[in-house]
């Protein structure tokens, strides 16, 4: 489970005499523990090994993924960029893209990712889609001003220590709670390895004392929420299982000013072989129960967040929040009706930036929270008091937290006050969300619409040219492929089908969320105005192919026309939406893209004909009114 360790342990690195050991068991002890996934020993014995043969090579993959998820940057970036070098590992430079940019050397973060992705070019894979929305993420860093009016603070060393902190969580404004992987008094020399973590509280600004009513020393202890009436509390028993941490959530209820035995939840929190953390209680779409993260079989990721009532069937909270990757620590303010989570899937500026969104019958859009609540390090565990949404806290591993053995090991628990809301701040924000999908390409298929017109309009929308171009995917896969055999047909039939789902289809779903922003945009009383492009394969002539490309920007308008029964039109008559039409045709088509109408296979149904017929939506400018 990537990162998540991070989050509840924070290990120190073991001596060993290892002076006599073969270079052979140096890599048989550094390999067992990269399977425990105690990274910390790993690079122990992994660091000897490089020490006494430089040049051995195996090696060199696993030392770069040691030194990043014991967050050594700079180490990181030195054997990814080695690595990719010298060609040994196919995916370095993706790693090396998002070391970069934890130093915050985003332009050549973006420079990396970039030939990253022009080198794959292989859009379903786990590792295109990470490159993609880390490239994102750093061309969101350098757009980002950090909010002055924001203020962070690390708590003092009554909370803080060398080891990490994490798990805020506050009662009014004089008791906080939280775990750390300190040892407690009495105990100072326990052995560091397979060290857990305990809950603390601290009254009053005093020292953080163990609370004794939830310890347990066979597990890490941590995770800790309360319902509004401080009368019931939830929290996470956490163990090594089949070598990776396995949480599961506990309750505990208060009788006669004492704390009951704990009992774990059922399976509704706590799916059998599953790991399920982060338990924040929340009163959400008239129910009372938990947001939680989990692992369990319907999410879309990794670690996915859900919402299980009290008493009714656990929710996925959707594709719109949950990825493809980590979704961890969500926290939701009943009054602000916004639920805030961290996420390494999301556009963000450093490893686990901190999100929000907010609720109203309906998920709205995810936000980055920006400077100075998020770094280029991890954020995480966003929580605020009920009765004041602008002050709460987080744990963070940013530059300036404490650390035993190399900076940025661990998180530190930090306070924060946040600027009053401002119109401008959520219109930046979208501004923000929307130009990161951009540019934003939909396909159309050859001469459509209106085949043979030399009209530059047309009455149908993009969704009705989009539904037929649908159905013709199995035409488009067999006449691409026919020619073909064997491996290479096979490869044939795969990338073109890939190209209606991750392109064709994509595409249209992107053009909908965007007009969801757009929407919201302009309710807020900002004036947008909006590029697009037509581009034509260059199957016919000039002057042909520019008509082509006017028609199918005007499936685009009249799309935008009968989206919601026209909510566009009234912003478009008073000119606060502008829509710049740009009608390329051929003029900027590729040279490997064939013009032969005795060829169809390669003039019409080839992915290089099919990527040049479309409409882009290249850029946006969004100017807040007066």
């Amino acid at each position: 489970m990537k990162k998540v360790i991070f989050i509840l342990i924070c290990s120190l690195s073991i001596s060993y005499n290892s002076s006599a050991q073969s270079i052979e068991k140096l890599w048989i002890e550094g390999n067992y523990y990269l399977d425990k996934g105690d990274y910390f020993s790993a690079l122990h014995f992994l660091e000897l090994l490089i020490q006494k043969d430089s040049t051995y090579y195996d090696a060199w993959p696993l030392i770069a993924k040691t030194y990043r998820e014991t967050h050594q940057y700079k180490n990181s970036i030195k054997w990814y960029k080695k690595l990719a070098q010298k060609g040994l590992d196919s995916d370095a430079r993706l790693w090396w893209g998002v070391g970069l940019k934890s130093v915050k050397e985003y332009d050549l973060a973006i420079e990396v990712l970039r030939y990253y992705l022009n080198e794959k070019n292989d859009p379903s894979s786990w590792n295109y889609r990470k490159a993609l929305m880390e490239l994102k993420g750093a061309t969101l860093a350098k757009q980002l001003s950090i909010d002055s009016a924001t203020t962070i603070i690390k708590l003092d060393k009554e909370v803080n220590t060398t080891v990490a902190e994490m798990a805020p969580f506050p009662l009014a404004d004089s008791v906080l709670y939280f775990s750390s992987l300190r040892p407690i008094e009495g105990l100072e020399t326990e052995q560091w390895i397979g060290h857990h973590s305990k809950l603390y509280v601290q009254e009053n600004g005093q020292k953080a004392k163990v609370f004794g009513p939830l310890k347990d020393y066979d597990s890490h202890v941590s995770n800790l929420t309360f319902n509004p009436t401080s009368d019931q509390l939830f929290f996470t028993k956490c163990k090594s299982v089949n070598n990776k941490i396995s949480c599961q959530i506990y309750s505990s209820t208060l009788e006669n000013n004492l704390w009951s035995k704990p009992e774990k939840l059922d399976k509704r929190f706590n799916p059998s072989a599953t790991n399920n953390t982060h338990p924040q209680w929340g009163f959400w779409n008239k129910q009372e129960g938990l947001f939680l993260s989990s692992d369990r079989i319907g999410g879309l990721g990794a670690m996915d967040l859900w919402f299980v009532p009290l008493n009714g069937v656990a929710m996925n909270l959707g594709k719109g929040i949950n990825t493809s990757g980590n979704e961890l620590t969500p926290f939701y303010h009943s009054i602000e009706q916004k639920l805030y989570f961290s996420s390494d899937f999301h556009p963000g500026i450093g490893g686990y930036d901190i999100f929000q969104v907010d609720w109203d019958n309906g998920w709205g859009i995810v936000q980055n929270v920006g400077i100075p609540l998020n770094s280029s390090h991890n954020d995480l565990y966003y929580v605020s008091r009920l009765d004041s949404s602008a002050l709460g806290y987080l744990s963070s591993n940013r530059i300036g937290s404490y650390f035993v053995t190399q900076e940025s090991c661990c998180t530190d628990i930090y306070t924060f006050k946040k600027s009053e809301y401002c119109v401008c701040q959520t219109v930046d924000s979208l501004q923000q969300v929307i130009s990161l999908q951009l540019p934003l390409n939909l396909f159309f298929h050859n001469d459509q619409p209106n085949p043979g017109s030399r009209d530059t309009s047309t009455s149908l929308s993009y969704e009705e040219t989009v539904d037929e171009y649908f159905k013709l995917e199995k035409e488009y896969v067999q006449k691409y492929s026919e020619v073909l055999s064997g491996k290479i047909k096979s490869d044939a039939e795969r990338k073109i089908r890939q190209f209606f789902k991750q392109e064709v289809k994509f595409g249209f779903e992107q053009l909908q969320s965007l007009l969801q922003q757009l929407e919201l945009t302009l309710e807020l009383g900002a004036k947008i105005e909006l590029n697009v492009k037509g581009f034509a394969s260059p199957l016919t002539n000039e002057d042909y192919n520019k008509r082509l490309s006017k028609r199918r920007i005007g499936t685009l308008l009249n799309y935008m026309e009968q989206y919601k029964r026209g909510v566009f039109i009234p912003f478009i008559q008073q000119g606060q939406l502008v829509i710049i039409e740009l009608p390329i045709g051929e003029a900027q088509v590729n040279n490997d893209v064939s013009d032969n109408p005795n060829d169809l296979r390669q003039s019409v149904y080839s992915l290089s004909a099919a990527r040049e017929r479309k409409l882009e939506i290249r850029s946006i400018t969004i100017e807040l009114i007066d």
